[in-house]
């Protein structure tokens, strides 16, 4: 009579069994998580090429970057102006100010500029 047990594992083996379960099931709830973001678009007004243009290599870079970030989810970044519906985003001494449309799933870039000079005209 030569049956087949389970060979009894050792504790270390079954303590190595259990965190690799439990690290499959953090990295499903992540990708759950960001399954469900949506990504916006970027759309760039002429105004805002023009002034993003006239900026120096890295600051343009970091602009660039951070809008990037911002298509995830913008309003992590993005802070809503007094007394217009436009949002604010700050990179530096920088602002670049928008519209986000949740609808349209859109960041409509209206103006980017230096921190003095945004908020006039």
């Amino acid at each position: 009579m030569n049956q087949n047990y389970p060979k009894k594992q050792s504790k270390k083996s079954k303590k190595l069994e259990k965190e690799s379960r439990k690290e499959n099931s953090t990295q499903k709830k992540k990708l759950k998580r960001y399954s469900a973001c949506k990504i916006y678009k970027l759309i760039f007004e002429k105004r805002a090429l023009n002034g993003l243009n006239k900026l120096e290599k890295i600051v343009k870079s970091r602009i660039w970057n951070k809008l990037q970030q911002c298509k995830d989810d913008p309003f992590r970044f993005f802070e809503k102006l007094s007394e217009t519906t436009s949002f604010k985003l700050r990179v530096g001494d920088y602002r670049v100010i928008a519209d986000i449309l949740k609808e349209k799933e859109a960041i409509f870039i209206l103006k980017i500029s230096h921190r003095k000079n945004i908020y006039y005209n």
